[in-house]
């Protein structure tokens, strides 16, 4: 991986930043399934990205500018034949933050982006453009100096990653839909300088999320899915030198349409939490203990519910 980046004062309110990076990743490997021997296979990934992005003020309003491009080549050849994909990604984004009056901080967003694959899966090459453009809203209330409140809105996508898009097995012709969601959230903080709690409350409604089916050997699209979550965090500085803190957070996911509607959403568990102590001796030392606690899950691919699933850890 090799970056370029820099940064620069275009006078004392406007910020540029760009960053330019070249991946490459080389694989040799054994593909192999139960029973069967190994075969050799190759996987290489190019990637070539630019990120630029304007910051600055404006009439009392924050904003940000930004272009990301993005352009990977792909190629896996195994027993099956070789697979690939040519994928180039073009995103433009803006977003503003101001107060419309001395409590309220009002945030607005909008992306817009476009992508072009080219597939070569053992057919006919294959084209999947697409264009999608998201927007987010959000409010903060800042009741007092140490209490606040918010309301978020954000439209969400994904684009299929590059491998994502074959099937070794069957060589399906064309890849997959995008995903596309939407969620909704509200919150409170409350911040002194000894202790600081968070709680939230949220809801991601998803349409063709990209998941796999391991009875297809294929990715695919679900029908609709979605969360629902709360989670509470707190962090407490019971001493100069001392932290403790940790979140809870509770998911119900459920798919919500198609053959297995009403099942839960594989390897996505029903509870997560964490538990930290944080030590910082002196300013050039921070030391940290982490305990993490993830509740069962239901097994991958298994979107009937019937298997015995994974345990919690």
């Amino acid at each position: 991986t090799l970056t370029f980046s820099t940064e620069y004062s275009l006078n004392p309110t406007q910020q540029l930043a760009a960053e330019l990076t070249y991946q490459k990743d080389a694989r040799d490997f054994l593909q192999s399934f139960r029973g069967w021997p190994g075969s050799p296979a190759t996987q290489d990934r190019k990637a070539w990205s630019l990120n630029t992005q304007l910051t600055g003020q404006l009439a009392q309003m924050d904003y940000t500018l930004g272009l990301d491009w993005q352009q990977t080549d792909y190629l896996l050849v195994s027993g099956f034949g070789p697979q690939g994909n040519d994928q180039k990604i073009i995103a433009g984004y803006g977003q503003v933050q101001f107060a419309p009056t001395d409590i309220i901080i009002a945030t607005l967003g909008l992306r817009h982006a476009s992508v072009d694959n080219h597939i070569n899966n053992n057919t006919s090459p294959v084209r999947l453009d697409d264009t999608v453009t998201v927007g987010s809203a959000g409010l903060e209330f800042a009741w007092s100096d140490q209490f606040s409140t918010f309301l978020r809105a954000d439209q969400n996508y994904r684009f299929a990653k590059v491998d994502e898009h074959t099937n070794v097995v069957f060589g399906q012709p064309a890849g997959l839909e995008n995903q596309r969601s939407v969620s909704y959230e509200a919150g409170l903080r409350f911040t002194t300088p000894v202790y600081q709690i968070r709680a939230q409350a949220y809801r991601l409604n998803l349409q063709d999320e990209i998941s796999y089916d391991a009875s297809k050997f294929a990715n695919i699209n679900l029908d609709r899915s979605r969360r629902l979550g709360a989670l509470i965090s707190a962090d407490w500085a019971f001493d100069t030198q001392w932290d403790l803190g940790g979140s809870w957070e509770m998911i119900d996911s459920e798919i919500t349409a198609g053959p297995h509607q009403g099942n839960r959403v594989p390897l996505v568990p029903q509870q997560r939490g964490t538990l930290y102590l944080q030590y910082q001796p002196t300013e050039a030392w921070h030391l940290r203990s982490e305990l993490e606690r993830v509740s069962d899950q239901v097994l991958g691919s298994d979107f009937n519910n019937t298997g015995s699933g994974l345990p919690a850890y």
